[in-house]
């Protein structure tokens, strides 16, 4: 679902000047998660859905466009799909609280609120937003459940953003239906053949238990699936 947030703001952008409607089909259709979901999404990262965040982008835009260019502020609606020049004066007055003149004249500039948004990996392999986001309370809780959920049940994060998504759709925690998937997973083994991913990991790391890989993982404060043999015989040493 990370790459498809950072999808979804690149498919939204590249169609700014279409209406908002076709923007979410178009978005629907090659991101492949319901726009419900998606706005669902955003709101959690922003603070307002999908169709609030399109006319800000439309906004943004046509700041530029009346920052740089001397274009009749009537052209620019009708270029963004706006019905008339009073529906984008009332839009700029509902979510930026200027109008049009305030910008040519300088007085205003419209933020670019796409360009806080940026997913940025360390070297374990965590993922982060950049240092301009600020992140809503519920913007942290969620992905921390997405992240909890990844690590407890060994599903991938994109695994977990569509079980999220069903989840929704269901209106049922996310966090059971996550149990239940992993429950039907384990069915599919029989009882004597099933081994768990860390203990696949942990053997073929020559660690003779889950323990020892859970002690290495905490020693070197990292997941366990990126501790390598080196960490082990690093760990062993010390002891």
């Amino acid at each position: 679902m990370i790459n498809a947030l950072t999808k979804t703001f690149d498919i939204i952008d590249d169609n700014i000047k279409e209406k908002s409607e076709n923007i979410q089909r178009v978005l629907e259709k090659s991101i492949g998660y319901d726009r419900n979901y998606i706005s669902k999404c955003i709101t959690v990262l922003f603070g307002y859905g999908l169709k609030e965040y399109i006319t800000r982008r439309k906004l943004f835009y046509i700041g530029v466009a009346i920052e740089n260019e001397s274009n009749e502020f009537i052209n620019l609606a009708y270029e963004y799909e706006f019905a008339d020049q009073p529906a984008l004066n009332r839009a700029f007055k509902k979510y930026f609280n200027c109008k049009p003149t305030d910008i040519r004249q300088n007085k205003f500039h419209i933020p670019d609120e796409r360009a806080s948004f940026k997913f940025e990996n360390d070297c374990k392999g965590n993922c982060y937003m950049n240092s301009d986001f600020t992140p809503t309370t519920e913007y942290i809780n969620y992905l921390e459940e997405i992240y909890q959920i990844s690590d407890e049940y060994h599903f991938s994060v994109d695994n977990v953003f569509a079980i999220a998504e069903l989840a929704d759709k269901l209106n049922v925690p996310t966090y059971m239906l996550a149990g239940k998937c992993f429950e039907t997973q384990i069915d599919c083994f029989s009882d004597t053949n099933y081994i768990s991913p860390k203990e696949v990991h942990a053997i073929n790391l020559g660690i003779g238990s889950i323990e020892e890989i859970n002690d290495i993982s905490e020693y070197f404060n990292c997941k366990w699936y990126w501790v390598t043999r080196e960490m082990v015989e690093d760990y062993q040493h010390q002891k």
